[in-house]
């Protein structure tokens, strides 16, 4: 979803959960553009029924048998409206705690902490994960089938030859 520039979000306004889809549009004369689709929804539940750009819409589907959270937030959100002209302002002030700092690389490299904190991992990264429990020398910081690949071919150069 990352090299397509197209995000996800599940995020709770009042007691309903909603669920975004942003995109960003290549640039057309000069402006960037953005997409953005939001509906009601329920964390975890995936459907883009309501996203009406065709190639996006495809691009989410054939992902989400993959999809998973790469990051979560815990904050409460203040906002007031503040006359400013003839204009009205929306003015917002967030109130949280970042749970982890780092690349994604970093972040992925802890997955106890992550579990702890109810999160997921890729799943080549959860495999590294298993195969060190092992007893493999498999480096910390795989997170797709390219950097599994890559940390095959260091420990045994003859299995995936071509």
């Amino acid at each position: 979803m990352n090299a397509r520039r197209i995000a996800l979000r599940f995020r709770k306004k009042g007691w309903q959960w909603l669920l975004t889809v942003k995109s960003a549009a290549p640039v057309s004369g000069g402006l960037a553009l953005r997409n953005e689709w939001e509906t009601p929804a329920r964390p975890g539940q995936f459907d883009f029924s309501h996203v009406d750009a065709p190639e996006f819409k495809a691009a989410l589907d054939e992902a989400q048998p993959r999809l998973q959270a790469i990051f979560t937030t815990d904050f409460r959100r203040m906002t007031w409206r503040v006359p400013f002209g003839h204009s009205l302002i929306e003015l917002a002030l967030d109130r949280g705690k970042i749970a982890m700092n780092g690349t994604p690389r970093e972040i992925f490299a802890q997955v106890d902490r992550l579990r702890a904190l109810r999160l997921d991992v890729p799943p080549m990264t959860r495999l590294a994960q298993l195969l060190r429990k092992r007893g493999l020398d498999i480096s910390q910081d795989v997170l797709d089938v390219d950097d599994m690949v890559r940390e095959v071919k260091r420990l045994c150069p003859s299995c995936l030859s071509s």
